[in-house]
């Protein structure tokens, strides 16, 4: 099932209203909420609240190393860049929940 916000607040309204998906992909470029800054405040409410991490994989037309750092740095858990294929997504989802059923 899949579960679409247009926005980063819309993204956090959805999770505070009690989704709880097995990932999200956030783009970086989100009008009023960006990705980066979504990401930051999820990972806030999760420590604050005991809340189980939830794997979040960054999408940005940005591809240079620093972005990925920025991306990992806010507490994303992947990275993917456009553009891209329907099989660049499924890889990079895979990696996503293998990552998230080592942790």
């Amino acid at each position: 099932r899949v579960h679409h916000a247009t926005t980063g607040r819309a993204a956090l309204d959805l999770l505070e209203k009690g989704l709880a998906p097995q990932f999200a992909v956030l783009d970086i470029e989100m009008p009023e909420l960006d990705g980066l800054a979504a990401t930051r405040l999820i990972r806030e409410r999760e420590g604050k609240e005991g809340r189980k991490r939830l794997p979040i994989l960054a999408l940005t037309s940005n591809a240079r190393p620093e972005d990925y750092r920025e991306c990992l740095a806010a507490g994303m858990d992947g990275h993917l860049s456009k553009p891209f294929d329907r099989q660049d997504l499924v890889e990079a989802i895979a990696k996503l929940m293998r990552f998230r059923g080592a942790a």
